[in-house]
């Protein structure tokens, strides 16, 4: 979940694209989530759903629901 305290992601485990290349986004308020996974290269879009999606050019994908539970997607093999 997205937290509202500052902090940095931590090393993700990796090897399912970029959305795993990045840990645990707890701690983290929504500006620095979305500054940070811009930066990655991520185009967002909102969901019928109401989610935000980042999408990465590998196509995997973090969707974050009203919640803030973040939901990751592994890029397509």
């Amino acid at each position: 979940m997205v937290g509202g305290e500052t902090g940095v992601p931590s090393q993700g485990v990796g090897g399912y694209g970029t959305a795993s290349e990045f840990g645990d986004l707890t701690g983290m308020t929504r500006q620095e989530v979305d500054d940070f996974l811009r930066g990655l290269g991520a185009e967002i879009r909102t969901t019928k759903g109401g989610y935000l999606e980042y999408e990465f050019a590998d196509r995997s994908r973090v969707h974050i629901r009203i919640d803030g539970e973040v939901i990751r997607t592994p890029a397509p093999r």
